[in-house]
């Protein structure tokens, strides 16, 4: 069951806030741990990371869901600081004390709004926190192998891990070429892991695989998109082997649905319906390879 549940009457009012005061709610977030540089010099990748903390409380307070503040909580955990400048992340990072020590600033940027609202956001950040801090029975070393889906991931894997006890320490590798990647995992120690979650075919991680996406493949006879998922498979096959090989460990390999990223409705569906039958057919084929 999940931890935790939202009384529904201040929940609007208190999502309205925090998307109106979001950037200086990043702002006060990035400041409870930064030495240097100021939240305002971040590129935007890293402020990215810290405003979808805030995107996410929102949502949690406009939807009343609890996994969703699971999904905060996850964030705060393990994507917050993790594409920061190195001299502003500190190697002492605790997720808690951040919660901890941004609620009173937090109270403070939102203090124009009801004093039940208030009280609404400094109890959820008391039961976030104390969440956080739960001490775990054993952690798991995962390697992840994959793109940037793999982000999001990891920390909706941090509330049901952490109700069970379980802490994560997660290693991520996105070596796109196949040779590469297998270099990189063979300076790995054969104990160096517990799990391994590997996922070629998703989205745009490998090249191969990215090219069965795009509108122009649509227009490939069979018998090169056959030529094209055989060579592709047999590289992901000597990958397979080299993890099998340097690892001692369970590995999952994840197959593929075959989904595209869609940048707008209309857009997107155009896209959908130009490449679904090479998609439709390149799905099937890697299942089938996988799956023997």
């Amino acid at each position: 069951m999940p931890l935790f549940r939202l009384p529904a009457r201040p929940r609007k009012t208190l999502a309205a806030a925090l998307r109106i005061h979001r950037t200086k709610l990043g702002g006060a977030l990035y400041s409870v741990v930064q030495t240097a540089p100021g939240f305002d010099e971040l590129d935007e990748w890293g402020r990215a990371q810290l405003l979808t903390a805030i995107d996410l409380l929102a949502a949690h307070c406009e939807t009343g869901d609890p996994l969703i503040l699971e999904l905060f909580a996850g964030w705060v955990h393990s994507r917050l600081f993790a594409d920061l400048p190195k001299e502003s992340a500190p190697v002492d990072y605790k997720p808690d004390q951040a919660i901890e020590l941004v609620r009173t600033a937090w109270i403070d940027l939102l203090s124009d709004i009801s004093a039940e609202a208030l009280h609404l956001l400094d109890s959820k950040l008391e039961q976030v926190a104390r969440f956080l801090a739960q001490p775990t029975i054993r952690e798991q070393r995962i390697l992840c192998i994959g793109d940037c889906l793999q982000f999001e991931v990891i920390p909706a894997l941090l509330g049901p891990c952490v109700q069970a006890g379980i802490g994560i320490r997660p290693t991520l590798l996105n070596d796109r070429v196949q040779p590469a990647l297998r270099n990189r995992i063979g300076d790995f120690a054969p104990d160096a892991f517990d799990l391994v979650f590997f996922s070629p075919f998703s989205h745009t991680f490998l090249p191969e695989y990215d090219v069965l996406l795009k509108p122009r493949s649509s227009l490939w006879p069979a018998a090169r998109t056959v030529g094209h998922v055989n060579t592709m498979l047999a590289e992901v096959y000597r990958t397979l082997d080299t993890l099998a090989g340097e690892l001692d460990c369970p590995i999952y390999v994840h197959n593929t649905s075959g989904a595209i990223q869609q940048a707008g409705r209309v857009s997107g569906l155009a896209k959908h319906l130009a490449t679904w039958r090479n998609r439709r057919r390149a799905r099937r084929m890697v299942n089938q390879g996988l799956a023997q």
